[in-house]
């Protein structure tokens, strides 16, 4: 696991931790689980962002077989990390939600549409696995049969040249990929707009 995969996966951890403890001690706190959660759901569409916006235009560069190899480290760096992210910040912002409702009252009617926000914002983020699993998949899944066929052709002389096909799947695979790092980043400005209003 890469630095940055390893940091996304312990500030997640770490935001839900303090959540959790927050939730358990009784005593929630809406300001610090807002806080707790905001560094995180804002760190994934960048690292997201990062693969479409710097790594796939550089591994462009190689040939069709390296790039084949150089996408699967991306995707398999990602994998590790979405899921991870996707539900801890679906809890996080569930949390918030939970808090804001919880903490309306008739001399605070304005807060009462700020837990729909955190919802919203949860639903967003979350919605990258069933844009993966739906949309995204069966391009991973082309991808990664070629990666294979790439690695067992490679010890044959000359026989590890897919075809620039697979240049034009890793290009279909990065729009998509740029379509699913714009939730996460929707959910965290309607989750801020939601903290902002409160």
């Amino acid at each position: 696991m890469t630095d940055a995969s390893s940091s996304s996966v312990f500030l997640a951890t770490r935001a839900l931790g303090i959540s959790t403890s927050l939730f358990l001690s009784g005593k929630p706190s809406l300001v610090l689980s807002q806080t707790s959660f905001l560094l995180p759901a804002s760190n994934k569409p960048g690292y997201a962002f990062s693969a479409s916006q710097l790594a796939i235009p550089a591994i462009a560069l190689s040939p069709v077989p390296l790039r084949l190899k150089q996408w699967a480290v991306i995707y398999n760096e990602g994998a590790l990390v979405s899921p991870t992210f996707a539900a801890s910040s679906l809890l996080l912002w569930s949390y918030s939600a939970w808090s804001s409702y919880h903490s309306t009252s008739i001399l605070n009617s304005s807060s009462g549409a700020d837990w729909k926000l955190y919802l919203l914002a949860g639903g967003l983020t979350f919605s990258i696995l069933p844009w993966t699993l739906t949309v995204l998949m069966p391009v991973n899944k082309e991808l990664m049969r070629r990666v294979k066929v790439v690695e067992e052709r490679s010890s044959e002389a000359g026989g590890n040249n897919f075809g620039e096909e697979s240049g034009v799947l890793i290009k279909r695979w990065d729009r998509l990929h740029f379509v699913r790092a714009c939730l996460p980043l929707l959910g965290a400005w309607v989750g801020l707009y939601g903290a902002l209003r409160a």
